[in-house]
């Protein structure tokens, strides 16, 4: 019985040490636009843990650092715009989704290297005007690039 106990009380502190937890992304009310999330930054302050819950309370600049390492796996995301009023869930999907485009990645530059996760925030309209915008025009036909 003793061993049995000791199995058990072992898979659970190991399941609750390797275990993706779930993430609440805090959006500040009324924000439209990219968010990026960088991991692993030194100085930066760790995430929080609450109910369970990674909290990721993103600034109003949209550009959150944090010290903390990305957690990869299977989870449970939750979006909610943040205000003194409290919190307004997001919709991620279905009618009136607000959330597009999630990606994580890495990059070395100047700063040093980073591990980053990106989404934005807005309607699909907003989201395809982004991506548009985004994407290398080619120059009308008959006509040169100045390059």
């Amino acid at each position: 019985l003793m061993i049995l106990i000791g199995m058990a009380a072992r898979f659970r502190i190991f399941n609750e040490i390797s275990a993706p937890q779930s993430v609440r992304f805090l959006i500040p009310e009324a924000y439209s636009g990219w968010v990026r999330v960088e991991f692993e930054i030194a100085g930066a302050s760790a995430l929080q843990v609450e109910a369970g819950q990674l909290v990721l309370k993103v600034p109003p600049s949209g550009l959150l650092q944090t010290s903390s390492p990305e957690r990869y796996g299977w989870v449970k995301d939750n979006y909610a715009f943040y205000s003194d009023g409290g919190l307004r869930p997001i919709p991620k999907s279905g009618p009136g989704r607000l959330i597009w485009g999630r990606i994580n990645g890495e990059t070395t530059n100047s700063f040093g290297h980073r591990k980053y996760e990106e989404f934005f925030v807005g309607t699909e309209k907003q989201f395809r005007e982004q991506l548009e915008s985004a994407r290398p025009r080619n120059p009308p036909e008959g006509r040169k690039s100045p390059n």
